[in-house]
């Protein structure tokens, strides 16, 4: 039968007077390749726990340990004539005599290992330093009784616990930075311990670069900080290719509504729109360097929650997106004249009597946004209709300030506007400076062009 075409590098993993690190794919071989190197080990000890077999996990310590049991128990089966007929594998060939090798040199040591396999040392790497630890407390400094766990998360919770209780601490030379760091996240102390617990979870990922970074008594904080920023920006890279272009388009016109609006980031938003080409931009040129990741994180809470889900819920007035106007324009029974929207608006003051007394006060009783919207839509006006302009110059003349000027001009531009709602018919300029003239407006010398 043919060897593989590996046969010799095989066979020299196999000589115990060289040691070899076998680099090969899964299901190659690697396994039985180390399992025949502990055969012939065994072969020429005195004890078997001279042998030690280590490996990262429970379930390949296992599996080395049945592998060899079987060779042995096979072995034993040939020397009692039980298997003469077996058609072996080339290396299975091998296997058997270094198993059989073992059986000659247990009974001449008497180690009965096919009745005692528990002598075989294949161990985890845990599992090897605790058993260490147990046979020498008092060097180890871990006593006795110590046990490996399964979940650590505890005794990571428990460490992390125990770094921030230093800030009690009158003399810990750790007490200046706790308060630092505390202070850095406004003391949510609670938040620091998880983070710490999950940065310990995962400290080979972290730890040599840190102590990499050690400069004398402290770190290399300029290495340190240009190592974040080369990351960042790796981030950012990434993100800007990933971010739809026609998204980058449409962003601008919300952030001018929100900030309208007065929404609460408003600063951060026009801080947003001026990094990507000043207040009026039409698109999201963001840059991607270390200084413009604040602008990214505003974008991205706006599209985002905090666990990363798009947001389903629609934008709320604090986000500078007011809710819709109970205000609607299709039924036009609901009001059956001027005097009621001027009324539900707010528009139309309030005056009142008592005896010979009257005066007259704002309308708080009616609809904020309804107000607002036909105050600010007046004041628009007053740039592009004629007898408008006149008029809110006349208001101005009698020594109205501005607000009430526009306020009196939305009182009569709901009379105009209401006129047209019911008869389904479209304001016209021209047509209204007739009828104005036909009653002799003052209005009409001022508004001629």
């Amino acid at each position: 039968m043919s060897r593989p075409a590996d046969w010799q590098q095989r066979e020299l993993a196999c000589d115990l007077q060289h040691s070899y690190i076998v680099q090969a794919p899964a299901g190659s071989g690697k396994t039985e390749l180390l399992t025949q190197r502990l055969l012939a080990l065994l072969a020429g000890v005195e004890n078997p726990e001279e042998v030690i077999a280590i490996t990262f996990t429970r379930k390949a310590a296992a599996e080395m340990s049945f592998r060899l049991v079987s060779h042995l128990q096979d072995a034993a089966r040939q020397k009692m004539g039980l298997n003469e007929n077996e058609n072996l594998q080339p290396h299975e060939q091998i296997s058997r005599e270094l198993a059989l090798a073992v059986l000659e040199n247990d009974a001449r040591q008497g180690w009965n290992l096919l009745e005692q396999p528990s002598r075989l040392r294949i161990r985890t790497i845990d599992s090897l330093c605790s058993e260490l630890a147990r046979q020498l407390p008092v060097l180890s400094g871990l006593g006795g009784g110590q046990q490996i766990t399964e979940d650590a998360n505890a005794l990571y919770r428990k460490a992390a616990a125990r770094t921030m209780a230093v800030i009690e601490e009158h003399n810990d030379e750790l007490k200046t930075d706790v308060i630092r760091v505390l202070d850095r996240y406004d003391n949510q102390y609670d938040k620091l311990v998880d983070l710490l617990t999950g940065m310990l979870a995962s400290r080979e990922q972290w730890m040599n670069h840190l102590l990499d970074s050690r400069s004398g008594d402290g770190f290399d904080r300029q290495g340190m900080e240009e190592a974040l920023r080369y990351l960042v920006e790796a981030q950012l890279e990434t993100a800007r290719q990933l971010t739809p272009e026609n998204l980058l388009g449409d962003l601008p016109r919300f952030y001018h509504y929100a900030i309208g609006n007065d929404a609460n980031n408003a600063d951060a938003l026009k801080a947003l729109l001026e990094v990507c080409g000043g207040p009026d931009c039409d698109f999201l040129d963001l840059p991607t360097s270390a200084e413009a990741l604040p602008h990214w994180q505003t974008m991205i809470s706006g599209l985002l929650t905090a666990a990363g889900d798009f947001r389903k819920a629609a934008p709320t007035a604090a986000a500078g997106f007011p809710a819709p106007s109970s205000a609607r324009g299709e039924d036009r029974e609901r009001f059956h004249s001027a005097a009621e929207v001027q009324r539900y608006s707010g528009i139309a003051p309030v005056t009142e009597r008592s005896g010979n007394t009257s005066w007259v006060h704002w309308r708080w009783a009616c609809s904020n946004f309804v107000r607002q919207t036909f105050v600010e839509w007046a004041e628009k006006t007053v740039y592009h209709s004629f007898w408008a302009g006149a008029y809110y110059r006349q208001q101005r003349s009698k020594g109205a300030n501005h607000h009430t000027a526009v306020r009196a001009l939305a009182f009569k531009w709901i009379r105009i506007l209401y006129r047209c709602w019911k008869s389904r018919t479209p304001y016209n300029e021209s047509l209204y400076l007739k009828a104005l003239q036909r009653r002799g407006s003052s209005l009409l010398p001022q508004a001629s062009p």
